[in-house]
């Protein structure tokens, strides 16, 4: 994941037309394509929930092995390292407490997207996340962390879903949850 971020990162400068990791909605109805990115800074997305579930503010964290070291690798490209959550927005001090507590943002910089009151889905993050950033990666420990079209499969072993299996390593890194 690291090589591949700093390699999309390419100096840091924003590039109009470079490949985004989330994926152009309107193309899954034929062949599955990601969004090309405006101006915007690079990002590493991080998906903080640990599967199915919310992630837990009182469960006491550990993160994953040589993660810190990573991120602040991918940060001295000028790359943004954003992490979300299906928390609402009222978590984010909770949230970033823990993010400097283990190491992970310990500069407390790293943006956070996490539900605004009228969201219900990860889906609209990742939205919200496309209009700031041209995000480079996701680290996720579900398929369903890089787009919900994984979630709403009939076949999960069907056309689109091999289409989709192209961006797994590149763009789309299936990794354990950040913090455990």
């Amino acid at each position: 994941m690291t090589a591949f971020v700093l390699s999309a990162a390419d100096g840091s400068k924003p590039t109009v037309g470079r490949r985004s990791a989330l994926l152009d909605q309107s193309s899954l109805v034929s062949v599955p394509k990601t969004k090309t990115c405006a101006d915007q800074r690079g990002a590493l997305v991080i998906d903080l929930d640990p599967g199915d579930n919310v992630f837990d503010l009182n469960d006491p964290p550990s993160p994953a092995p040589e993660l810190a070291d990573m991120l602040r690798t991918i940060r001295g490209t000028g790359t943004a390292v954003v992490w979300i959550a299906s928390l609402p927005d009222s978590s984010s001090k909770r949230i970033s407490t823990i993010l400097k507590a283990t190491g992970l943002d310990p500069l407390g910089i790293d943006p956070l997207l996490l539900l605004r009151r009228t969201e219900t889905r990860k889906q609209q993050i990742l939205l919200r996340a496309d209009a700031d950033w041209c995000v480079l990666a996701i680290a996720g420990d579900r398929k369903a962390d890089f787009d919900e079209v994984f979630d709403y499969l009939r076949n999960p072993d069907g056309p689109v879903a091999v289409a989709l299996e192209q961006y797994i390593g590149s763009g789309w890194f299936l990794v354990p949850p950040p913090i455990k």
